[in-house]
């Protein structure tokens, strides 16, 4: 008795601490859990059973949160051995779960092997009733929170078999989704039978078996119809809506099909070495879209896919693969129908639907069996071979607006990496016409044509265009038209690792009959080499024509916007012709270059949408002929240069040996710079630092002066230095005159309408004077007026000390001489001083004109001269004036 009095003492004395160290665990495992604030309100508790009122909790996870309410929870359990319970039922009434704070986060992969267990059985642990008659969800979607009602209810007569059925519903609409499962658990032998249906929208059966030896088969159909208005409302209640265009399109239902015999695994891991996940299985996939079915990212997709695999040993003994689809309305246009517009107004066709086609299968690899292999060996092989290379076709091709075909032959590695073989892959591409009416753009019989190989891996990839690449075409623009053919040669384009995407190309671009505003018809050349990357590329490259002009030059572009372009033009020897003759529309008429040496070079860098260039022209002794001038021994550099939308021109030193307008002058000498708009270049300030020539063994020069072009006219001062008297005898020599002395003056010229005047100029001969003979026989003799037989023959030899003449020219070339003559003949009247005023006026275009013909320097000159008499004095009889 005692005894039992003091295992009832202990008992009673220990009971509090076991019930305050369990309370203690229960609160560590449920907050560890995630679970806080709960209550519990106990309505009943028994040995077999436990029913609570309401039980409250909310359970935090990183990505979700639940607040839970159960109201009416039933738990029954019996004891089949001591401190053992099995759990009989659970029953709930109803629940209210409201989840908030949803955040999706991906999953990461470990790759680490996933131990699968020896034996597929339901827990111990599950009841042989699991009643929850309502369930009442709250979940967010979009901007409000959407509701949903659920009932479940898993039942089992025995161990053997259990049942168990799932209902969805929402209270908005009349949608509901109902599951039914089946399993079976045999002694050798275990099934489960699925079925998910939502109201004649989304049908689905999985039938899954498996023996005792770990082998399973597997059926799943699927079964997608067309959504109903209800289930489309209800979609757009969780912000999710279908293109209505598709939604006409989308009227028989997408099926799928798959079964599969395969050997279960005891360990499954993505990233094995050893060959394939399954060690065996025989699998087969139908799938079939009818009606064109929506991809998200990709577009609207149609067509039918079938495809078996047979694996043995981990490895693949046998597969096959035929696939076509149409894909249309692709993801851009299916987001904005941006595209289809661009393609209109481009193409004036719409992007066709895309038809796919794959092919792939053990037939392609039995190409590789050896020819002389028995036939164990050559299966063996193709096993092997199957295991490092997977053959794959694909066909790509479209009718608008580009009529395209592709054809890629493939090889798929999966070991030790996924990698992937482009063995040959064709590319044609045809149009017959491509507008584009907003550039006013049009190509007509459009061609592409390549092919290309290469390989892609997840570490580095490599493609190469065949060396037969071309793309031809004709161009036609309001500027510029021409026939296009595009060849393209050592083509590569390649990446490794992070590094950034390389490109390798030589091109040559035939352009036929180009036709432009500034340029004359023929045929050009562009011949190239490009190389670099995404970021920065280098292209060195020759412009050339068929009249013999080539243009070098080197380009680097460097992300995101800058560009350097370097050019040159090969020296031009004019002796075998003048190409920029040859080729330019703008080249002036009248001028002609036959000897010297042409050349150029400049720069031009773009960066911050600036543009700066600067270009210098070389000109070394060139001789040529300018309207009725002649010139020789012209030699300069000239700097262009453009800056911030500044234009400047600059000329050091030009040097001319010899010029010829009916009276030889020459050398002559210039420096002078120029600067104005980009925007008016025709009307900058002209800077005349130096403009200087012999001339008669004399000087003529232009003072020093600042010429704005801007302005309605221009003042230039012409200073004449020393100009002889006897050069000008000896140049052009007449039997009625010989004079010597030397003549200096200042003559201002007028510019304007680009015609000029002078006003005022004087002239007049430097001490100590000089000396006139006038010879004319017959003007002498049929002079009857004593004082004209004076002045006739005072001017047979007439010594002057004083020669001064004020000069005036009008823009209608008439040139006005008011001379003054001091002198004395010795032989007249015994040396009497003589005063005498002479007014002359000549035209001087017609005096010149008649200079030039009376030289005969040059054919083309004289063909010129006489055209410019028949011009000039045909305009005077249009006047009324006597030529």
């Amino acid at each position: 008795m005692r005894r039992l009095f003091k295992s009832i003492l202990i008992l009673l004395l220990g009971l509090p601490v076991i019930l305050v160290v369990g309370w203690i665990y229960l609160h560590a495992q449920l907050k560890q859990a995630g679970i806080s604030q709960w209550s519990a309100q106990l309505s009943s508790l028994s040995l077999h059973q436990l029913i609570l009122t309401e039980l409250t909790f909310t359970l935090e996870q990183p990505d979700y949160q639940l607040d839970v309410t159960l109201t009416s929870l039933q738990l029954d359990w019996s004891w089949p051995a001591f401190f053992r319970i099995k759990p009989q039922n659970v029953l709930l009434q109803s629940a209210d779960i409201n989840v908030s704070n949803f955040q999706f986060q991906q999953s990461e992969s470990s790759g680490t092997a996933l131990t699968l267990p020896a034996e597929w059985q339901l827990p111990p642990w599950l009841p042989q009733l699991l009643k929850l008659e309502q369930i009442n969800l709250s979940l967010p979607c979009g901007h409000k929170r959407c509701q949903l009602h659920a009932s479940a209810l898993i039942s089992s007569n025995d161990a053997e078999q259990w049942q168990a059925k799932l209902q969805v519903s929402s209270p908005e609409h009349p949608l509901t989704l109902q599951a039914d499962f089946y399993y079976e658990h045999g002694a050798t032998e275990k099934a489960l039978q699925a079925s998910v249906q939502l109201d004649q929208q989304l049908a689905l059966s999985l039938k899954q078996q498996l023996n005792s030896h770990r082998q399973a088969r597997t059926e799943l159909a699927v079964a997608i119809a067309p959504p109903s208005a209800t289930l489309l409302t209800m979609l757009a209640d969780w912000q999710l809506s279908i293109p209505q265009e598709w939604l006409t399109q989308f009227n028989q239902p997408v099926q799928l099909f798959a079964t599969g015999d395969w050997q279960l695994p005891d360990t499954l891991t993505a990233n094995t070495t050893q060959g394939w996940p399954l060690a065996d299985a025989d699998f087969r996939l139908i799938a079939r879209a009818p009606d064109p079915f929506i991809i998200p990212g990709l577009g609207w997709l149609k067509g039918e896919i079938d495809t078996q695999l047979t694996l043995s040993n981990h490895q693949l003994e046998q597969w096959q693969l035929n696939a076509e689809f149409e894909l249309s309305h692709y993801a851009s246009s299916v987001a904005n129908g941006a595209m289809n517009q661009a393609l209109l107004d481009y193409f004036g066709a719409p992007l066709a639907p895309l038809q796919i086609k794959l092919q792939s299968g053990s037939q392609f690899q039995a190409l590789n069996t050896p020819s002389g292999a028995a036939p164990e060996t050559a299966v063996n092989n193709a096993i092997v071979d199957l295991t490092q290379k997977l053959p794959l076709s694909i066909t790509l091709s479209a009718m608008a607006p580009l009529q395209s075909l592709v054809q890629a032959d493939l090889l798929i590695s999966m070991q030790p990496t996924l990698k992937v073989e482009l063995q040959q892959g064709i590319i044609d591409v045809n149009s017959k016409t491509i507008n584009a009416d907003a550039a006013q753009l049009a190509i007509t019989d459009l061609r592409l044509q390549s092919s290309l190989s290469g390989f892609w891996q997840a570490t580095d990839w490599q493609f190469k265009l065949a060396d037969t690449s071309q793309i031809s075409g004709t161009l036609s623009h309001p500027l510029a038209q021409a026939q296009l053919q595009l060849q393209l040669d050592n083509t590569e384009f390649k990446q490794h690792a992070s590094a950034d995407m390389t490109i390798h190309s030589q091109a040559i671009l035939n352009i036929s009959h180009l036709q432009q505003s500034q340029l004359k018809k023929q045929n050009w050349q562009w011949q190239t080499e490009l190389s670099g990357n995404l970021l920065q590329l280098a292209l060195k490259g020759e412009l050339t024509n068929d009249s013999g002009l080539s243009l070098p030059h080197q380009l680097q572009w460097q992300a995101p916007g800058l560009l350097n372009l370097n050019w040159q033009m090969a020296d031009i020897f004019l002796l075998a012709g003048n190409p920029l003759q040859n080729t330019l529309l703008a080249w002036p008429e009248l001028l002609t270059l036959n000897r010297g040496r042409l050349g150029a070079a400049g720069q031009l860098r773009y960066q911050d949408n600036k543009i700066t260039a600067n270009t210098l022209l070389q000109l070394r002794e060139l001789n040529g002929l300018y309207d009725r001038t002649l010139f020789s021994g012209l030699t300069s550099q000239i700097s262009v240069n453009l800056q911030d939308e500044q234009l400047s021109v600059e000329v050091p030193a030009l040097q001319l040996n010899q010029l010829n307008h009916g009276m030889q002058m020459g050398p002559l000498t210039l420096t002078a710079q120029y600067a104005a708009s980009l925007a008016e270049p025709l009307t900058g300030k002209l800077q005349l630092n130096n403009l200087s020539m012999s001339f008669m063994q004399g000087e003529l020069a232009v003072e020093p002066q600042l010429l704005d072009l801007s302005a309605a006219e221009q003042q230039l001062v012409l200073v004449i230095k020393q100009l002889d008297l006897a050069e000008l005898m000896r140049q052009h020599p007449t039997t009625d005159l010989n004079a010597n002395g030397k003549l200096s003056g200042r003559i201002p010229v007028t510019i304007k309408d680009k015609q000029f005047s002078v006003q005022q100029g004087t002239l007049a001969a430097e001490q100590p004077g000089g000396r006139l003979q006038y010879r004319n026989a017959a003007t002498t003799a049929g002079s009857s007026n004593p004082g004209m037989k004076l002045v006739f023959d005072a001017l047979a030899d007439f010594h002057f000390s004083v020669l001064s003449s004020e000069i005036s020219y009008s823009h209608s070339g008439k040139l006005l001489l008011a001379l003054q003559l001091q002198g004395a003949n010795p032989a007249v009247q015994q040396g009497r001083a003589i005063n005498l005023n002479i007014n002359l006026e000549e035209d001087l275009p017609a005096m010149i004109a008649s200079l030039q013909l009376a030289n005969k320097l040059n054919d083309t000159l004289t063909k010129r001269v006489q055209q410019h008499i028949q011009r000039q004095q045909a305009a005077k009889a249009a006047a009324g004036e006597n030529p």
